[in-house]
């Protein structure tokens, strides 16, 4: 285990320079963190605007910056697969929402990375997968969602299952999948 703090370029540089010291290569990276922001203003409220940032900071510029920190080790691996945790909340196709701000476009634009980051290294044998992890019981909104269908041992464990599996979405484009590996609607 090693400390990182995904929006700190200079935690992510400390971070990938311990990762050196033990491997020179990764075939797996999954990005797998975020923070929510404020879900109840709508465009007739206040919007915080430097919450938002700080939200896009974690949950889109985060994995940006350890896939880029990291991209040379997972190149050199067998896998070369990215697995970037989204939501659906960030589908503009199956949008209903008319809050939750922050949230939805950060992860609107982590599955628009997701497709940039597929279609710089499909060529050379890398996937990316964007993967909802479904409902799950977590502390986002600062207490646990007990209401959430899914512990996070549940969704990790149909997770791994679609990883381990992920050779059947490899192709041109990224894949938005949740974690049963049903394909969702960008």
């Amino acid at each position: 285990m090693l400390k990182l703090d995904i929006g700190n370029e200079d935690s992510v540089v400390a971070a990938k320079e311990v990762i050196l010291k033990y491997t020179d290569h990764l075939d797996l990276l999954i990005n797998n963190a975020a923070v929510l922001g404020d879900i109840q203003a709508t465009v007739h409220d206040s919007i915080d605007l430097q919450e938002i940032q700080e939200v896009f900071s974690i949950n889109t510029l985060g994995p940006l910056r350890v896939t880029q920190a990291l991209l040379p080790l997972l190149l050199k691996g067998e896998r070369k697969l990215i697995a970037n945790i989204s939501s659906e909340a960030g589908s503009i196709g199956s949008c209903g929402r008319n809050s939750w701000y922050a949230y939805c476009m950060s992860k609107s634009a982590l599955n628009m990375q997701s497709q940039l980051i597929h279609n710089g290294i499909k060529e050379l044998g890398g996937q990316v997968l964007v993967i909802h992890p479904g409902w799950v019981q977590s502390y986002m909104q600062g207490q646990l969602d007990k209401d959430a269908t899914l512990t996070p041992e549940q969704s990790a464990t149909q997770i791994v299952q679609l990883l381990l599996r992920s050779e059947k979405f490899k192709g041109e484009q990224a894949v938005f999948v949740d974690y049963k590996g049903q394909v969702l609607s960008w």
